[in-house]
């Protein structure tokens, strides 16, 4: 399997941690939509601006999402197909 990554420089690789995608896709424990929700809910507390996840999206494809404190969520990268 590969994987696009972003550009180094960029916002979605500056928000990206590298492991965490290699352990992830190694293991393809992906989180579904509604995980990333609610351990984004779970993680919001003082100070906390956004949550950053990698997402296993319906359709088969890996997204990098950043949610915010009201859980509104903006698409940082999208991977591809897993």
């Amino acid at each position: 399997m590969s994987l696009a990554l972003p550009l180094e420089g960029t916002p979605a690789r500056d928000a990206l941690d590298i492991q965490h995608l290699v352990d992830v896709t190694i293991s393809r424990e992906f989180s579904t939509l509604s995980d990333s929700r609610q351990a984004a809910r779970k993680s919001f507390g003082p100070g906390i601006l956004r949550v950053n996840t990698l997402t296993l999206m319906a359709d088969g494809s890996l997204k990098l999402l950043s949610w915010g404190p009201r859980l509104g969520r903006k698409v940082l990268w999208n991977f591809g197909r897993v």
